[in-house]
């Protein structure tokens, strides 16, 4: 990355992802300044993830979602949503208390790998520098509102990019609650590699989190979510 060439100071994101030591949170082994061109260039040794499966070679979560979690049957894929969610909710406690925020908390900046055991790993990346006191609240709500998003993309992932995948949580956000699960049960049809006694109805539990989380935002930190969401069957 041209150190330079941007309002963001990489050099700063460099220095922070090198000080953080979580499982979730995505290592950067090593960094280095080299001139290209008579130009200043940072150059960043990360931390490589992928899930080394059969069917695809998923890098992210949406990826690992739309080939892997999709085919699962309910109780399996519910058990698969509330870990990640889990793991990711781990990973934001531990840099909340850095004061370090994600720039955008969606499928794609969030890595999947396994461990040594042969678990599913979740690995966020893609950060800012520290954030004040201020703007602490803000991302708060931000990032619950992000994780509601994410947790109904993983019930069911949609074909194409961030701006289409949205066009569903609005519909489900701005319907009356049981109207949205049967407009979004007509919608995953077009899913293929859906399973194939898919419903959102079977959901229903998580879903209403969903709404709950976007819209009334009742939750104060990743705590008080961490247990509604340990409680959901």
């Amino acid at each position: 990355m041209n150190v330079f060439n941007t309002k963001d100071v990489y050099i700063n994101i460099a220095k922070i992802l090198a000080s953080l030591s979580h499982p979730n949170v995505i290592r950067l082994y090593d960094w280095w300044i080299e001139m290209l061109n008579f130009q200043p260039y940072l150059f960043m040794q990360i931390e490589y993830c992928i899930y080394p499966r059969y069917i695809s070679q998923a890098k992210n979560l949406l990826s690992y979602s739309y080939f892997y979690m999709n085919p699962m049957p309910h109780k399996q894929k519910q058990k698969h949503i509330q870990d990640i969610i889990l793991q990711i909710i781990q990973a934001l406690e531990f840099l909340k208390l850095r004061k370090i925020h994600l720039i955008d908390l969606k499928p794609e900046n969030i890595m999947v790998t396994i461990t040594v055991t042969g678990d599913l790993q979740i690995v966020l990346a893609d950060f800012n520098p520290q954030i004040n006191n201020q703007q602490q609240q803000c991302y708060l709500d931000y990032t619950f509102q992000s994780i509601g998003t994410l947790i109904l993309n993983l019930i069911l992932t949609f074909p194409g990019d961030a701006t289409l995948r949205n066009n569903y949580i609005t519909k489900f956000l701005n319907c009356k609650f049981e109207e949205s699960l049967t407009l979004l049960d007509s919608w995953a049809q077009k899913v293929k590699n859906r399973n194939r006694e898919f419903s959102f109805q079977l959901y229903k539990n998580l879903l209403l989190l969903v709404k709950s989380i976007i819209t009334e935002s009742h939750f104060h930190d990743f705590h008080e979510l961490k247990k509604s969401i340990q409680k959901i069957y």
